[in-house]
């Protein structure tokens, strides 16, 4: 991307906390137009709800660009006497299918 931007770019992955670590160096940075943060719904979405942040996702950061949806897959071994996330939900409870 140097050549094209013609300037280096920096990439500092930052992890921790389910993506709210790098997330807040961003929120923090100097609004200079060249700090961006790259993530995910878990990232830049579920980890407010799991993790306590210093930001508000809706205020202090702006939507750039949506790279790509991603499917969340639930998995399990054969033998799981489910077949839909209904009968997941039933065991949870406690109730037979």
């Amino acid at each position: 991307m140097r050549g094209t931007l013609g300037q280096p770019i920096i990439v500092e992955n930052i992890p921790g906390a389910g993506g709210t670590i790098g997330v807040s160096r961003v929120v923090r940075a100097a609004p200079d137009g060249y700090t961006v943060s790259l993530g995910n719904w878990a990232s830049h979405v579920g980890a407010g709800a799991v993790y306590p942040v210093q930001f508000d996702y809706l205020n202090d950061l702006d939507p750039v660009v949506r790279f790509a949806a991603t499917p969340l897959w639930l998995v399990s071994r054969k033998t799981l006497p489910v077949r839909d996330l209904r009968g997941v939900d039933s065991v949870a409870q406690g109730k037979s299918r």
